[in-house]
């Protein structure tokens, strides 16, 4: 009869992708006065952050992040207060590890770079394991595709100047905020009235660098263009990981595969090869759904036939004479090795027209 639970599952995660990736969840690590109710103080809407316990300046730091994008906010800000003479994140970061659904974090209190390294360490640990977290750091000299590099010196609103550091969370929200078929390209600050003012010259050279940054229009402080801090490309990681857009629809459709596999599939069934297609067949469905949506261009979804080779060769077994046929089906003991290869569609954010008159 197949197996329905993880058909299903993958159904129901491809149709609700979108959906769900505007349920974005984003970390804060606060100094300051650690609120009586405890260090963990949660916010789903802008006019919660009054009462919400957090003393001036934390409150301060959640309207940033809780601006959001386009006037829409991330479903959940989750606020960790340490005290003002905390000399490390690990209890914050204890915390969040537990947090499931975390997508992006934010610490407007990172001072120095040993701090910063260690936001970025736990980032690399946490991706390790298979979950979608990613930082917003302030000049962050390291290169990573969950580490986006905020590198703006000033932004002003009306009276008050933001530093680096302090608009980090205002980043961290507007990217989880913006919807999964969009890029923050371009997306508007429309709270402020200024910032630090660059050259064209001096705007491509931060990109190429690795560094998200703001610019003023002439009538508005917007993303230049949403990049994280990777930049030195290889053979298996090109230009597109450089792509704050195209990283967290990846991410989404790892942590998709990763999840529904373990939940519905692994240690229950037998490892023979019509159960191998079956969960090959649940997967190419998901790919389907999410092409039909315009995210992604599915080029081939199989069996990997190189990798069972390998693995029957590593048990003495001669594959010289073997078919591919032959070689698809063959006993893979508790493996299954499957290939896909898609492409993300990123989102327009440069147009070539020439006119001639």
């Amino acid at each position: 009869m197949g197996m329905p639970s993880i058909s299903i599952s993958f159904t129901e995660a491809a149709k609700s992708f979108i959906s769900r990736a505007e349920r974005a969840v984003v970390g804060l690590i606060l100094l300051g006065t650690v609120p009586s109710a405890g260090p963990v103080v949660t916010i789903t809407r802008l006019d919660e952050i009054a009462t919400c316990g957090l003393d001036t300046t934390g409150k301060a730091q959640a309207r940033l992040a809780m601006l959001g994008c386009d006037g829409k906010s991330p479903s959940k800000l989750i606020c960790y207060v340490l005290a003002s003479n905390a000399t490390a994140y690990t209890d914050a970061l204890t915390y969040f590890d537990t947090i499931k659904d975390l997508n992006y974090i934010a610490v407007p209190s990172v001072a120095t770079k040993q701090k910063e390294k260690d936001i970025a360490d736990w980032i690399v640990a946490q991706r390790a394991e298979g979950k979608i977290v990613k930082a917003v750091l302030p000049n962050y000299a390291g290169a990573s595709i969950g580490v986006v590099n905020f590198a703006t010196t000033s932004m002003t609103e009306e009276s008050t100047t933001f530093s680096t550091e302090d608009y980090c969370s205002r980043i961290a929200g507007l990217i989880a905020a913006c919807p999964i078929n969009e890029s923050v390209t371009y997306k508007a600050l429309p709270e402020l009235d200024g910032c630090t003012k660059l050259s064209l010259t001096e705007l491509d050279t931060a990109i190429d660098a690795g560094k998200l940054v703001v610019f003023w229009d002439g009538e508005k402080v917007k993303i230049a263009r949403g990049v994280n801090s990777f930049v030195t490309t290889t053979p298996t990681m090109g230009a597109q990981f450089r792509k704050i857009h195209v990283v967290d629809i990846m991410d989404m459709i790892l942590a998709d595969i990763r999840r529904t596999a373990e939940d519905h599939y692994i240690g229950r069934y037998t490892n023979s090869y019509d159960n191998k297609c079956l969960l090959l067949a649940a997967v190419g469905n998901y790919l389907a759904d999410l092409e039909r949506q315009q995210l992604i261009k599915v080029k081939n979804v199989d069996i990997d036939i190189d990798a069972n080779r390998s693995y029957l060769q590593t048990q003495g077994i001669d594959t010289s004479e073997m078919t591919d046929q032959e070689l698809r089906e063959a006993a893979t003991g508790s493996t299954v090795f499957l290939t896909a290869t898609i492409s993300i569609f990123d989102a327009i954010e440069d147009i070539v027209l020439p006119i001639t008159v």
